[in-house]
């Protein structure tokens, strides 16, 4: 049976590329409330890491932003929309 299999940089590709090797620190600046088009509600961050901001859920799975306020999440590809903030 095959499993996952990670190779982890060498030291020398750290030294080379140092910021595709950090851990980034993501901060909530905001708290959305969302309901589903399934009727269900999620729970959606704002987030920044002091240098691009995000959506995610709770799970960490990141949000496509739709120019109408809404969001898509990209495996289910279902639409939430802004209840509450």
């Amino acid at each position: 049976m095959l499993q996952d299999v990670f190779f982890l940089p060498s030291p020398e590709e750290v030294i080379k590329h140092p910021e595709e090797h950090m851990v980034r620190e993501w901060k909530n600046l905001q708290i959305l409330e969302c309901h589903t088009d399934s009727g269900g509600t999620a729970t959606v961050f704002l987030q920044t890491d002091g240098e691009r901001r995000r959506y995610v859920l709770g799970n960490g799975i990141e949000l496509h932003p739709n120019g109408d306020g809404s969001f898509t999440e990209p495996q289910k590809r279902e639409t939430l929309s802004v209840s509450h903030i």
